[in-house]
């Protein structure tokens, strides 16, 4: 009893869990992945990354102080030769005879080194690392650029996923409706049918008609789990939890507010793309500021205090003390011209940058003029087959009209409600094509 009721509250607890689902509106979903998209979350590193990088060029001029302690034990003092006829005499009293006749092996020196000691070096000048700085901080505004253009890309998808979860849901709200109505349909034939107004083949066309129709629903159902996963993906959700679109399709179709971006002014500067692409070139520069820093001369100063201890035994040793300090100066004479060529190769890719820069407005140009002449197409297509639809509805309706009055045949019906499934599939297909050709427009000219 207790395993069944364990089970029971398991299964109740699973269906829970699987009805529920987080809401979102489409500017909540759009906060939600800037916040969470793996992509975003990666440039915002790189703007951190840049962080450390101007940290780590600072700390090349900031001055430096080191210890350092060594220790050496001889285990075997080494062995000099000292030819014979040295430059020195013989000494009796000490075991060495004069005028050695063969060379002499002696040892120098004391078992036990030991050394402590500290250091100190500063950077007084050296115009590299003043303007690696620069440059540094250059990269960090680039990182930082480059974060707009991955926040841009990240809302321009969740927003066309968006769009893809509300255009497959107003499909399905379209099918429920023509199931329910070929239901009557087809509930009022098969009546008629049995009282004999109505032919068995009648009923059988509209029972076919039905079941494609409940066939279509239920792929629809796919297409939107499918759609609902695709969302998200670009939103940086998990995929294991269930998403929910609060809005609807009528709350985006606006086509007033939609036909007055065809009168927005375009310009290039509004384009994520183009910040990125200014400061590369001032890092270019820089880099040629570099290299021209490479002619003149560095200057640092430097300090050192040691203290020695040298003895057979370590505590009868005695400490004796050396310290110095000075100064280096490092002055370019000639490198045979390598840094001249360097300086000549970064003109030429300073160059090419702007060549890119110039390249890159003009493919901003034409995605500007291609997304607003799709714009228009698409316009019109979906006016058109809204038109179509509503044409095709007034068509189905009279033929159901006559086919129930028995003036009609169920052919001419069958015909006509297949050109009015066939118009509002066309309407779907035109209004998300719209709907996205709206979004490219808007993408191209920096308004997302």
């Amino acid at each position: 009893m207790k395993w069944t009721g364990f089970c029971f509250l398991f299964v109740i607890s699973f269906i829970s869990q699987g009805f529920s689902q987080t809401p979102f509106t489409l500017q909540q979903a759009l906060e939600y992945a800037e916040a969470n998209q793996i992509a975003i979350q990666k440039s915002k590193l790189d703007i951190e990354d840049a962080e450390y990088q101007i940290k780590e060029i600072l700390a090349a001029a900031i001055p430096k102080l080191n210890g350092s302690v060594e220790y050496q034990r001889f285990l075997q003092l080494p062995t000099q030769i000292l030819p014979k006829g040295s430059f020195f005499e013989g000494d009796p009293s000490q075991g060495i005879p004069p005028n050695p006749e063969e060379d002499l092996e002696v040892q120098f020196g004391v078992k036990n080194s030991l050394n402590a000691g500290v250091s100190f070096n500063a950077l007084l000048f050296d115009g590299s690392v003043f303007v690696g700085i620069q440059a540094s901080r250059l990269a960090r505004e680039l990182a930082a650029s480059q974060v707009g253009v991955a926040e841009r890309d990240v809302r321009d998808a969740v927003n066309k996923a968006y769009l893809a979860v509300l255009i497959a849901k107003r499909n399905q709200e379209i099918l429920s409706k023509n199931v329910t109505n070929l239901e009557e349909t087809l509930f009022e034939t098969t009546e008629m049918y049995k009282s004999g107004f109505m032919e068995e083949l009648d009923v059988k066309r509209l029972d076919y008609s039905l079941s494609n129709l409940q066939m279509e629903l239920d792929n629809v159902g796919n297409l939107i789990y499918a759609a609902k996963n695709v969302l998200k993906l670009q939103m940086g959700f998990p995929m294991e939890d269930s998403i929910q679109v609060v809005e609807t399709l009528d709350d985006f179709v606006d086509q007033q507010v939609a036909v007055s971006l065809l009168s927005e002014e375009y310009d290039f500067r509004n384009r994520p793309e183009y910040k990125p692409l200014v400061v590369s070139k001032e890092l270019r520069q820089m880099d040629i500021k570099q290299l021209r820093f490479g002619y003149f001369p560095t200057l640092s100063v430097f300090a050192n205090y040691n203290q020695q201890l040298q003895a057979d035994k370590l505590a009868n040793g005695k400490w004796f003390p050396s310290s110095i300090v000075g100064a280096s100066l490092q002055v370019p004479i000639f490198d045979g011209r390598d840094r001249a060529m360097k300086i000549n190769r970064a003109k030429i890719r300073l160059k090419h940058h702007e060549l890119d820069i110039e390249s890159s407005k003009r493919a901003f140009q034409l995605e500007v003029d291609n997304a607003r002449q799709d714009f228009i197409t698409n316009l019109n297509i979906v006016l058109n087959s809204e038109k179509n639809m509503i044409l095709a509805e007034d068509i189905f309706e009279v033929a159901q009209i006559k086919f129930r009055e028995g003036v009609g045949s169920s052919v001419e019906m069958y015909q006509a409600e297949s050109s009015f499934y066939q118009a509002q599939t066309k309407y779907i297909n035109a209004l998300y094509d719209f709907m996205v050709s709206k979004s490219n427009l808007e993408k191209a000219l920096g308004k997302i």
